[in-house]
């Protein structure tokens, strides 16, 4: 019942003489002597994208030398369209490695923080806040096992073993947070991105060059 809405990718499939087009296109890129770019303009449905499938597809069998690359900006119409042509560009001819590329065009900046010299009082108050309601529940689980321990209600064996289960944790996370809280090492935090389209220029040309 439905025609589907779908560009075409085989000449088998061209009904509209979308062929014509496409020679004329493959022509006007191989004889031109300049950079150039072309507009393809058409109303809605027309077979604007039938006829690029159609000339990439052409352009791939019939010319080894000339490369091809198909953007769909109106998916980054919203977004950074600049940065993710060259992106995409990218994940296509494999120019730069892409974590380093995306750092590097949105310039993306990280910073070493280094904490504020504290004194030791406020070091041991700060690890005090932290583990305030551990350590106490600790202690008191301590000697609610000592006193069981004292009246004979648990054996030697599990006393130890509960003890053992209890404190070691606590001890672990506790030099943790120490030595977090006392070294001075800084941390790593990304500042804002920042538009440089020069930069962008320039990773645009090297990937087309290369």
């Amino acid at each position: 019942m439905f025609l589907p809405d779908e560009p075409i990718e085989e000449l088998t499939e061209d009904a509209f003489g979308h062929t014509a087009f496409v020679n004329t296109l493959y022509k006007c890129i191989k004889d031109s002597e300049y950079k150039i770019n072309i507009g393809l303009f058409g109303k809605w449905g027309v077979g604007k994208t039938s006829i690029l499938k159609l000339l990439f597809k052409h352009i791939k069998e019939n010319d080894k030398n000339t490369k091809t690359f198909l953007f769909d900006a109106w998916k980054y119409l919203q977004g950074n369209l600049c940065q993710e042509l060259v992106l995409q560009l990218n994940k296509e001819f494999h120019v730069f490695r892409e974590d380093e590329l995306e750092r590097d065009i949105y310039c993306i900046q990280e910073e070493e923080s280094t904490p504020a010299e504290r004194n030791l009082r406020e070091r041991l108050l700060d690890i005090w806040r932290q583990f305030s309601i551990s350590i106490s529940t600790t202690i008191f689980l301590v000697i609610l096992f000592i006193l069981l321990r004292l009246f004979g209600l648990i054996p030697q064996t599990i006393y130890q073993s509960l003890l053992f289960i209890i404190i070691l944790p606590i001890v672990v996370d506790l030099v943790i947070k120490m030595n977090a809280t006392v070294s001075r090492t800084g941390r790593i935090s990304r500042l804002p991105a920042k538009f440089d389209p020069e930069r962008i220029e320039g990773k645009f040309r090297q990937i087309v060059k290369k």
